[in-house]
């Protein structure tokens, strides 16, 4: 080694001590970089490998002492071997918590992976006959020998950005590799080392020779905790400097850093050459941002896949094996609808075996993510064919995942991916036929998926795995499938409104916990589905009590309460304290009379038992269940969702006020076309609903063409004249 180089090693030894010693400041991490690793009078490819070697020159003669105090005395290696697991644990425990041992890693190894990078710039230019012009880091500048080509790379990320990085990698290789606890031991072993060459110092080496088990344990016990504890900490800050120089070689080796792709390092250091970042798509403004509560369609395709996402168990193997569930129409049994699982690749139902493992991701969590789709989808200006993105993070906040610190945010993000997916292989095959009378209308069989959805995962790409393990974010975009163009009635067929059925939902209900909430998040989801489909009825909502359970868990699981007393006494606590959530997440009782925050409403119809109230402690009567189950109820939903539907129920009876016939009672066009225009239709609309063509429509409106006897009965019952 020449003499300039023996003065940069002593120099730049001195400097890293130096550093480590103040905690290497993550401010000056660029400062110690430029003036240290990159000195300006060497441009050798020995740059990396000479500073791996200035970490630590001590540890090789250190671990020689040791192997040479342990060969000397027989009660060593045992000292070692049989460390407190107390001392351990406590040591470890600071070390991750409290101690700047991974902040100390991290910036060493990012100062590593930096001069490694621009050594391979260095290389690259040499090879391509350009030369590297240094510039403030993060930034590199490769300037080619041709005047009009320039290349020029840079980082997207700031020093602390970088930093929060790297530290994010190194945090799992500290997870994966156990280094915490090795690292504690690794420290107590050589406290054992100091405390065994104080002890040679004080007592001689006659005397420390002469030591049986028990009175070595004894002296070795007092030299390591009867000591100061200020001299104690003093030694593990200065062994937990060492192993951290101890860590950052282990990991640099590991990396094998002379041999890793230089792609591999930009993306350890975020660093993108220019015109390659990677587009971020505009995402959606989060629901909560805007509104409590949002409209959300509510068409049977919607209210059918939620309940097969709730009731797997009702999922079954059709004769061909190939799983399915089936929703029937309440008000004519010749019309369903069935949901299938496909792949994401070209749409084929899948056999049970496969399907049970989709089938097994539905549940809750699936379910409010459809909410939070469908109430981005009523949003788009046409919401049957408009793809819009959202951003993982958003719907984690929009779930209430954001309170859950089990979990980092990156396992939240790809679990919101997981779900997305999910839902895409959703199938929905409808069996309905609108047409009635005489007129036969075709009936037609789509099928089709129920979510058209893209996960995109942004950030790290682990060279290892093939995949963004660690997402920074995860752009999911999605249109609501092709069913909204063929399905509920052919208006929505060739006028495209099909997903214009729609009630309101109040975001509130996506945070409910379906562990320790289920029947509340059960019957929530219910309400807010029928609240549409009920909103013109005499009472809309007017419930019973057995209605609204069947509705949110199975039958079994009542008629069970009906036969035993403590299951009865089970389900109806857990219904009053569902009534108590839902009143304290706005449902309340009466209209135009908001809830009393001191006292807990009553949603009983009067009259009512008394054993019905809130902590009643009136006995209940023989058969009571039966009795309870029969008990009316009225729910409404909050405020301003009743008002917001009873605008579409005024508007709805403005539209069925009938026109008065002409004498002689012949249908013309004049009133067609005020039937029409008073129900707020199109001419495509009504042609749609009766399967006629538009013209034919336009040609009666304007008396070109007659109303033949057999269109007249469907045009009056269609429009209501």
């Amino acid at each position: 080694m020449s003499t300039d180089d023996s003065q940069y090693k002593l120099k730049a030894d001195h400097k890293a001590k130096s550093l480590i010693k103040q905690g290497i400041d993550r401010a000056n991490f660029w400062d110690g970089i430029m003036e240290y690793a990159f000195p300006q009078q060497s441009e050798s490819s020995g740059t990396v490998s000479q500073f791996s070697n200035y970490l630590s020159p001590v540890s090789e003669h250190r671990s020689q002492i040791f192997k040479g105090i342990e060969d000397s005395h027989p009660f060593i290696q045992e000292a070692r071997d049989n460390l407190n697991p107390q001392h351990i644990a406590a040591t470890a425990h600071y070390l991750q918590h409290e101690s700047r041992l991974l902040n100390r890693v991290t910036t060493q190894v990012a100062q590593h992976l930096v001069v490694s990078y621009r050594q391979k710039l260095v290389e690259q230019g040499h090879k391509s006959g350009k030369k590297p012009v240094e510039k403030n880091l993060p930034y590199f500048e490769i300037t080619a020998s041709h005047e009009d080509s320039v290349t020029q790379l840079k980082t997207n990320l700031d020093s602390e950005v970088l930093l929060n990085r790297i530290q994010d990698f190194i945090k799992e290789l500290f997870e994966k590799n156990n280094f915490w606890e090795k690292g504690a031991k690794e420290i107590w072993s050589n406290l054992i080392f100091w405390a065994i060459e104080e002890m040679k110092a004080d007592l001689g080496e006659s005397a420390f020779a002469a030591f049986n088990q028990e009175t070595f344990n004894q002296a070795l016990y007092r030299y390591l905790l009867e000591r100061e504890s200020k001299l104690v900490q003093d030694k593990i800050t200065f062994l937990e400097e060492f192993y951290s120089q101890s860590i950052t070689r282990r990991i640099i080796q590991d990396l094998d850093l002379p041999n890793y792709p230089i792609l591999g390092l930009e993306t350890l250091l975020g660093i993108v050459p220019s015109g390659n970042k990677k587009t971020v798509p505009a995402s959606e403004v989060k629901l909560a941002n805007m509104d409590a509560i949002v409209a959300i369609p509510t068409g049977l395709p919607i209210v059918s896949s939620i309940s097969a996402q709730l009731q797997t168990e009702l999922w079954k193997p059709d004769d061909s094996g190939v799983a399915h569930f089936r929703y029937r129409s309440k008000n004519n049994l010749n019309n369903y609808l069935e949901h299938y699982i496909t792949s994401p690749g070209d749409i084929e139902t899948l056999p049970w075996e496969a399907a049970e493992q989709i089938i097994n991701k539905f549940g809750f969590n699936t379910v409010k993510l459809q909410f939070i789709l469908a109430a981005h989808a009523m949003r788009q200006s046409r919401p049957w064919e408009s793809a819009f993105t959202l951003k993982a993070t958003d719907i984690i906040d929009e779930l209430g995942w954001d309170k859950n610190h089990s979990s980092t945010l990156s396992e939240k993000r790809n679990e919101v991916a997981s779900i997305a997916y999910a839902l895409s292989c959703l199938l929905v095959k409808a069996v309905w036929v609108e047409g009635r009378g005489k007129i036969q209308v075709d009936a037609s069989t789509p099928v089709g998926r129920m979510w058209e959805v893209l996960v995109d995962p942004h950030g790290q790409f682990d060279w290892t795995t093939g995949r963004i393990d660690k997402p920074d974010e995860i752009y999911i975009t999605v249109r609501p499938g092709l069913w909204t163009a063929h399905f509920l009635n052919q208006a929505g067929s060739k006028a495209k409104e099909a997903l214009y059925q729609f009630g309101y939902l109040a975001l509130n209900i996506l945070k409910l916990d379906p562990y320790h909430d289920e029947l509340t998040l059960r019957l929530a989801i219910h309400l807010t589905l029928d609240v549409r489909i009920r909103a013109r009825d005499r009472s809309p909502h007017e419930y019973r009590v057995k209605t609204l359970l069947e509705a949110a868990m199975p039958e079994a699981a009542i008629q069970d309460a009906r036969q035993n007393s403590e299951k009865a006494r089970s389900l109806f606590n857990r219904w009053h304290h569902a009534l108590k959530l839902l009143a304290g997440l706005g449902w309340h009782p009466h209209e135009a009379v908001a809830p009393v925050a001191e006292e807990e409403p009553i949603f009983y119809v009067k009259p009512y038992p008394e054993w019905l109230e809130p902590d009643s402690k009136v006995k209940k009567p023989r058969g009571w269940i039966n009795q309870w189950l029969e008990q009316k109820l009225v729910i409404i939903p909050p405020d301003p969702i009743p008002e917001r539907m009873a605008s579409l129920t005024a508007t709805k009876k403005q539209q069925q006020k009938k026109l008065k016939p002409l004498q002689g009672g012949e249908l013309t066009g004049v009133q067609v076309k005020e039937a029409r225009k008073l129900k707020s239709w199109t001419q495509a609309k009504l042609a749609g609903t009766l399967g006629i063509h538009q013209s034919l429509i336009a040609k009666i409106e304007s008396g070109d063409r007659p109303i033949s006897s057999e269109l007249e009965p469907m045009l009056r019952r269609t429009l209501n004249i």
